[in-house]
């Protein structure tokens, strides 16, 4: 029986992390050309203005694969990106105790492409929630694959929602309203150890 084939996403959403969190062992896709305009180098959270897009400027090329494509070195994303998630967590419960170990990854220099970040986010979310699921990386392209998430979270249509999410606490939901399947830094700095109960 074939792993579960997900991309790598920037940030992933909580629906991402609910399905991957279901399965024992997944597969994550290296060889895939970079495909525009999806969580693969974007990721949503909640702001004082609403739901903010982060999205990682990368150096475009054709049929580029996705481990190897490198992030712009010639714009401060970086740390526009991370005082954003400053500004639209500060305020969180749990921002604090986790500041430290994002904050790190976003500023180390040697980080130069957008699969390496990614990863590295990832690995730690996947800490923080406590997520313990073995993590497999592909070593050739198969277009036809099952089972395979590698679309399941789409830009341009609405993610789906785990259906036992619970709302919870979010810095600007007196504003807002509670906002449904964003970051899973939105989860992770409200409730802390305590996210996990939320999509599982």
């Amino acid at each position: 029986m074939n792993l579960p084939l997900f991309s790598l996403h920037y940030l992933p959403s909580i629906a991402y992390i609910s399905e991957l969190a279901k399965h024992e062992e997944v597969l994550i896709e290296t060889q895939e050309n970079f495909i525009k305009q999806t969580y693969r180098n974007r990721s949503k959270i909640l702001s004082a203005n609403g739901i903010l897009p982060l999205i990682i400027p990368i150096q475009h090329g054709d049929n580029q694969l996705i481990s190897e494509i490198k992030t712009q070195s010639d714009t401060d994303w970086k740390r526009h990106h991370w005082q954003s998630i400053i500004s639209a967590y500060n305020n969180s419960p749990y921002f604090l105790y986790y500041k430290d170990k994002f904050e790190i990854i976003y500023f180390d220099k040697n980080i130069h492409t957008l699969y390496e970040f990614n990863l590295k986010l990832f690995e730690l979310c996947l800490k923080l929630v406590k997520i313990k699921t073995k993590i497999n990386f592909t070593n050739v392209f198969v277009k036809d694959y099952h089972p395979d998430f590698r679309s399941q979270f789409n830009t341009k249509k609405m993610d789906t929602t785990p259906k036992d999410l619970k709302p919870y606490y979010q810095v600007f939901d007196s504003k807002f309203g509670f906002q449904s399947n964003l970051s899973i830094i939105d989860l992770l700095f409200s409730q802390g150890p305590d996210s996990r109960q939320y999509y599982i």
